[in-house]
């Protein structure tokens, strides 16, 4: 079981930090929900799902930003919000809630939505590590991580 920092390393847990249910800030995301699940077809299709599927969500949640659609911005923050829950990223969920508290006072969202942006594509370097760790079962053909966003 692990947990991803920032700058890549891997924290092996501790008993006193099992122990504790708090999550370091500094930890990008915790997959140890998803492990005690012991689904492991589950957790990689979890895994490629948010690969997949994040990015358009972060492109539609920009348009919705620089056009100052807040009802959208405010739709589309909620659902990252649980997105990026499951995988305990709480850094990056805590950034979604306040872009969705700002969005729903009507007030800018660039700056911070920016900040997603940029903590998601550190999130996504881990997750694509995982998922290349986790390929027993998966034909390597399977493994479509697009790099290429839509716009």
């Amino acid at each position: 079981m692990t947990n991803r920092h920032l700058n890549g390393a891997i924290n092996k847990e501790t008993d006193a930090s099992k122990a504790s249910n708090a999550q370091e800030p500094s930890i990008l995301f915790d997959l140890r929900l998803l492990e005690e699940m012991n689904d492991p077809e589950y957790l990689w299709d979890i895994l490629h799902r948010v690969v997949t599927d994040v990015p358009d969500q972060l492109c539609e949640l920009w348009d919705a930003t620089v056009q100052k659609d807040f009802d959208r911005i405010c739709y589309l923050s909620h659902r990252l919000k649980g997105t990026v829950g499951i995988l305990q990223a709480l850094t990056l969920r805590d950034l979604l809630s306040k872009i969705e508290e700002q969005a729903n006072k009507r007030m800018d969202t660039t700056a911070i939505t920016q900040t997603a942006i940029t903590m998601y594509g550190e999130l996504e370097k881990g997750l694509k590590e995982e998922l290349l760790t986790r390929t027993t079962s998966h034909p390597p053909d399977q493994i479509s991580i697009p790099y290429k966003r839509k716009r």
